[in-house]
């Protein structure tokens, strides 16, 4: 089943019943403050861009599983925001859906969220972390990494990226800050010589159901993937209360954590419905109407037991979103990262890759899940990068007549 299309959020066996109820979720625990208008906005807006984000990648490639952590993607770009000029700065802002808002409220936003959404509920585990690394001795701009510090928390360390510690001080860090789901964000055992930053975000999330599954009730079952093959799976049971809605469409069904104050809400297509028609039209207004008619329903809930992980590259979901000119070494502007007079290069840095990984697992008790961005800025150099790490051919010869004295072909060092 782990290979197979379980589009998350989307495809879970769900049966209506009548038997004995679950007491409903109780009234949320009061958060530190309420959210402000303001903050609630730019959520709703974020929310907007993640559903465009997980549309677009669904897109790219319709046979494997899928998971998207948009929390996770909007804060390292959000860091990236913080170092961008001219139009790559507006760009970033437009795909985030930041419209026309001030600097100083977006970035305070950011700071409240960080300081809200973990303490939401004691029984729930929500950590958000962000780091930012860079190439030891280049000239980061003082000012970049204190916004970065200020508002999203970011640990920040200068490394020697030329040694082979370096991507494994980073992997040590994201593997930390994920509990062990997600080991490393760097998977190469050298830094790219062109790359002179990482702009890293770790999210990792723990629930535990606020009615959990009896194991006694798991047993054995069938799956039906979208390719209509029939997979063996471990399927739980359990009858209850529950916030449920349907429609012509689809059924769909929330399942709190803790004290309600998280939850994982699931969409089922209907029979004659496919999941990827779903996803196509699945919009920001939509979510926020789907979400408001859920109400109580006594149901018979049966549900796989699932475990996700998933490594994107953004770069091209992101370029078609609208914020292309970032990736464009001649036209990217993060000038704002470095202080231009120490600068010993003319090229513009840009952003070289936006590596995306995350992890989620679904049992009877709750949920386990982490998602990791790294956000790569390097530069074309002036000059040519040739790096001997893989195998070549090598000549040995009188330079004036170009005799052959030696042919070597190296698979080894």
């Amino acid at each position: 089943m782990k290979n197979k299309s379980i589009v998350l959020a989307c495809a879970i066996l769900l049966l209506i019943g009548c038997h004995r109820k679950w007491a409903l979720p109780p009234e949320i625990q009061p958060s530190p403050r309420e959210f402000t208008a303001f903050e609630k906005t730019l959520l709703q807006t974020s929310n907007g861009f993640g559903i465009e984000l997980f549309r677009e990648l669904a897109q790219e490639e319709k046979t494997q599983n899928l998971c998207v952590c948009p929390l996770s993607v909007s804060m390292a770009l959000g860091m990236a925001w913080n170092g961008a000029g001219g139009d790559t700065k507006s760009e970033i802002q437009r795909v985030l859906g930041f419209g026309d808002w001030a600097p100083e409220q977006i970035n305070q936003t950011y700071k409240n969220i960080l300081d809200l959404l973990p303490n939401l509920d004691p029984h729930t585990v929500l950590s958000i972390a962000n780091s930012i690394w860079y190439r030891e001795h280049f000239p980061i701009h003082p000012s970049f990494i204190q916004l970065n510090q200020t508002f999203f928390y970011a640990s920040v360390r200068g490394l020697d990226f030329n040694s082979p510690q370096a991507p494994q001080i980073i992997n040590q860090w994201v593997n930390t800050q994920t509990r062990g789901k997600i080991t490393e964000i760097i998977e190469s055992e050298f830094i790219d010589p062109t790359t002179m930053l990482f702009l890293i975000n770790a999210v990792y999330f723990k629930g535990t159901w606020m009615s959990p599954f009896d194991p006694k009730n798991t047993r054995e079952d069938v799956f039906v993937s979208s390719e209509g093959d029939s997979l063996s799976c471990q399927m739980m049971h359990q009858e209850g209360e529950f916030s449920y809605d349907e429609n012509e469409t689809f059924q769909a069904v929330d399942l709190p954590y803790g004290n309600g104050a998280f939850s994982m809400t699931i969409f089922l297509p209907k029979p004659g419905h496919s999941i990827h028609e779903f996803i196509d039209s699945w919009t920001e207004t939509q979510w926020n109407e789907w979400i408001s008619r859920l109400h109580p329903v006594s149901l018979m809930l049966q549900m796989p037991k699932f475990k996700v992980e998933d490594k994107r590259i953004l770069n091209n979901a992101l370029t078609t979103l609208g914020m292309g000119i970032a990736f464009d070494p001649t036209k990217a502007d993060f000038s704002p990262m470095v202080v231009k007079e120490d600068v010993s290069i003319e090229d513009n840095l840009f952003i070289q890759q936006v590596l995306h990984k995350t992890f989620l697992e679904v049992d009877e008790k709750g949920t386990e899940a982490a998602g990791v961005t790294s956000i790569s800025v390097g530069i074309v150099s002036v000059r040519p990068v040739m790096r001997i790490d893989r195998p070549f051919v090598c000549v040995i010869r009188e330079t004036s007549s170009n005799t052959l004295l030696f042919i070597g072909r190296i698979l080894r060092v």
